[in-house]
Formats: structure tokens, C-alpha cells, sequence
């Protein structure tokens, strides 16, 4: 089996697994490519399970164990992504040096991080779903865009460059009272363009609530296709940034973001062109 078909068959088989697996096949779909040097106790951890939740979790997709499992996501890394060569010797320097912390250190280590996350994304954007996202907000009668918490510098810089297209943009952004507050007047003519990753806030899970019920299009920016906001739309951006000392940047997502805006602009100029 390739990864390819397993992460295929994590997504198809996602809503039948037991809560414990569910955990970890989100793990394992956000962390394709440190499975070749995490441990099984490795992810059990992370995942906040037994050891053997993660070997009964391989056997449900048809492995003898978790090293079986392990080994599809190895070959992945060595032949599917060439340039990621020498990723496994930098995650196990990253596992390994716990003690430098200076200045120099940090710096080397967000910005090594924060490399990986770009490469990641360049690789892994679905092109079809970023255009299809660009033509929902260029047809949109007004634009609502939430974000929360972490998410929160990314939907503010869409609500600036959007407001630069002349778009009618509402930002659901929870200071201000209930977000649903300002949705009240939505209708399928809009788009909600939300942002949220784990552990996803309840505030924006409300706004793809409310904008479902409402009929309007959603576009969402998210951590992972098995994330449990996903069901909430077929327009689904993944973002996913690296952890380094257990802090996440916003590196790939500002990046995602501008991608989006961008798309917009030049679908937009090229609209009006026509004309």
C-alpha cells in the first residue's frame, strides 16, 4: 500500500473509527512526514493513548504493526519528496538538542521550521479548490470572514487586503460580542470565509454553523481534511505549520492567505477585462 491510499482510506473510513483512532489518524494525516522517526510511544503521547491504540490503529488499515505503517510513510519521504532527503536527520537533531536555547539557536530553528511548513504547502495545495475558493469570493455578494485566537492575524490581514478590492467585507472576529450577531442578514448570495485550527474554537464553529444553516458558500482554512470542522464544506484549504519548542508559527498560513488574495485579484482583474 502506498501513503497515498492510506491516507485516502483514513479519510474515507474517518467517520466509522472509534474516538481513540480518530486522534490518531489525525495525527498521523498532519504528520506524514515525521512518521518515519516518531516511536509508536512517540505518538501514543502526542495523542494522549496506549502504545497499543496506535498498533491496533495500523492493524485496522491492514498493517501487521505500527512499523509496517511506518515504513509506507518512509518510502513516501525518499521517493515522493526527494528534497526532504535530509528531513529525518534534522527532526532527529530537533529531538536530540533540547538544551541550546539562545538567540542564534531560535532563530536558526523558527526559520528552519518555517521553511519546511512553505515547502510543505507548495507541494501539497490543491490548485482546483484554491481556484474554485478565488471564484466563490469574486462572486460573493458580501465576504464574512472569521478567525479566533491564533487565527486571529490572518483573518484581520484578509480584512484589510480584501477591503483594498473593494469588497464588502464583515469581520466575525469575537471582540465585539457574538460573531453570529453580525451574521443575521447572510444569505446564499455570501461566503464565510473562516480560519481554524486545533483545537478550533468554538466561536468559529458557530459562525460554519450558522452560515451552513443560512445556505451561503464556505471557504475554510484549516489544519487537516479530518479535522471535525471539515464536514462543514467542500472548499477546504490545508494549511499545516510546523511546531518547533512547542510554538507554532503562522508561517504557511499568512502565506496560504496572501495565495487567496491573490488568486482573487488577478480573477477579479482579469473579470473586469473581459468586460
Amino acid at each position: 500500500m502506498t501513503a497515498e491510499k492510506f491516507l485516502n482510506a483514513l479519510v474515507s473510513q474517518y467517520n466509522d473509527l472509534p474516538k481513540q483512532l480518530k486522534v490518531i489518524a489525525t495525527f498521523v494525516e498532519s504528520h506524514q512526514d515525521e512518521i518515519p522517526v516518531l516511536r509508536v510511544q512517540d505518538i501514543a503521547q502526542a495523542c494522549a493513548v496506549q502504545s497499543s491504540a496506535v498498533v491496533r490503529f495500523a492493524q485496522r488499515f491492514g498493517f501487521k504493526g505500527y512499523s509496517d505503517m511506518q515504513s509506507v510513510f518512509t518510502d513516501q519521504l525518499l521517493t515522493v519528496i526527494p528534497k526532504h532527503q535530509q528531513y529525518r536527520e534534522r527532526i532527529r537533531k530537533e529531538l536530540s538538542d533540547d538544551n541550546a536555547h539562545d538567540s542564534l539557536t531560535l532563530t536558526d530553528k523558527l526559520v528552519s521550521s518555517g521553511i519546511k511548513s512553505l515547502e510543505d504547502l507548495q507541494g501539497s495545495l490543491d490548485q482546483t479548490i484554491l481556484n474554485d475558493s478565488a471564484t466563490a469570493l469574486a462572486q460573493a455578494r458580501k465576504i464574512y470572514i472569521a478567525g479566533m485566537g491564533r487565527s486571529l492575524p490572518i483573518a484581520s490581514y484578509l480584512v484589510y487586503a480584501l477591503q483594498n478590492l473593494e469588497r464588502e467585507v464583515v469581520f466575525l472576529n469575537g471582540l465585539g460580542g457574538v460573531p453570529e450577531q453580525y451574521m443575521r442578514t447572510m444569505n446564499s448570495e455570501d461566503v464565510l470565509l473562516a480560519i481554524s485550527f486545533a483545537p478550533y474554537a468554538g466561536e468559529t464553529q458557530n459562525c460554519l454553523r450558522h452560515a451552513k444553516d443560512s445556505g451561503a458558500k464556505i471557504v475554510l482554512i484549516s489544519d487537516s481534511a479530518l479535522s471535525p470542522i471539515s464536514h462543514f464544506t467542500n472548499l477546504l484549504l490545508c494549511s499545516t505549520d510546523n511546531q518547533t519548542l512547542s510554538f507554532r508559527t503562522l508561517t504557511a498560513t499568512t502565506c496560504l492567505a496572501q495565495i487567496l488574495f491573490l488568486s482573487l485579484a488577478y480573477k477579479l482583474e482579469t473579470t473586469e477585462q473581459v468586460k
